[in-house]
């Protein structure tokens, strides 16, 4: 039978963040929604892992970086990669029929990155809601990207819990690891530990609130040394222990 979503649902995932504009949702690896459609359009951004939209037409395939429309009433099928799926939602984008599938380009993930920082830290409603607008204007179309800022924001969300070191990292893009380094602190205003380290967060804290799993289990798949270092980078990041964000 086709099960209609209502806002904010996504694979019965409860979403986290602040305003109504946009939610944040963690998915475990190997979820699989059966046939459904969602109230209101909206438009999806894998900031992690990688999943599959089933339609009457085939199968898309969509790994971090990339978004995806639905508009209301569209029926299909969510199967999740092996990594599991972080995804940013825009729902009643203002037009959904402006988007396409396909990646985002390097100002596009920045402003998706910086409203998912803000959805995690509880932001007010008026700060994501200017975010997802910038989103919005930036994100629907693509525009030249500096090359090796992008494979670098690819590798990171590809990189599952494995944490990669700039020298691989720089390996991986073709540069000199100062080079890499310098334009990823150009075009996003962070070093390129402090944007991973974000992601791993964003993750985290999502799965504080989606999952049942320890804070040592939660620590271990979402790339850090142990339970304590959650924990520091949390309490820095957040003000709180993760124990207490997961009890609010």
């Amino acid at each position: 039978m086709l099960r209609t979503l209502a806002f904010g649902e996504n694979l019965n995932l409860a979403a986290t963040g602040a305003g109504g504009r946009a939610t944040l949702s963690l998915h475990t690896a190997g979820d699989e929604a059966g046939l459904h459609e969602h109230a209101d359009g909206y438009v999806r951004i894998l900031l992690w892992g990688a999943l599959e939209d089933v339609t009457a037409t085939g199968v898309s395939e969509f790994r971090a970086g990339q978004r995806s429309r639905h508009r209301s009433g569209d029926r299909h099928a969510n199967r999740i990669g092996a990594a599991g799926a972080l995804c940013l939602n825009l729902h009643g984008a203002a037009d959904v029929d402006g988007w396409t599938d396909g990646p985002l380009d390097v100002g596009g993930r920045i402003a998706a990155h910086e409203l998912a920082w803000a959805l995690v830290r509880e932001a007010p409603r008026q700060e994501v809601e200017a975010l997802s607008a910038e989103l919005e204007a930036v994100g629907a179309a693509p525009r030249p990207d500096p090359q090796a800022v992008y494979r670098a924001m690819e590798a990171l969300a590809a990189g599952g819990s494995e944490s990669l070191g700039l020298e691989r990292l720089a390996l991986l893009c073709d540069r000199h690891p100062t080079h890499l380094a310098r334009a990823f602190r150009r075009a996003t205003g962070l070093s390129i530990g402090a944007w991973s380290r974000r992601l791993r967060l964003t993750r985290a804290a999502g799965a504080l609130r989606a999952s049942r799993a320890s804070i040592a289990e939660i620590a271990a798949q979402h790339g850090f040394a142990d339970q304590a270092h959650l924990c520091r980078d949390f309490r820095r990041a957040f003000g709180c222990p993760p124990s207490a964000w997961r009890a609010r």
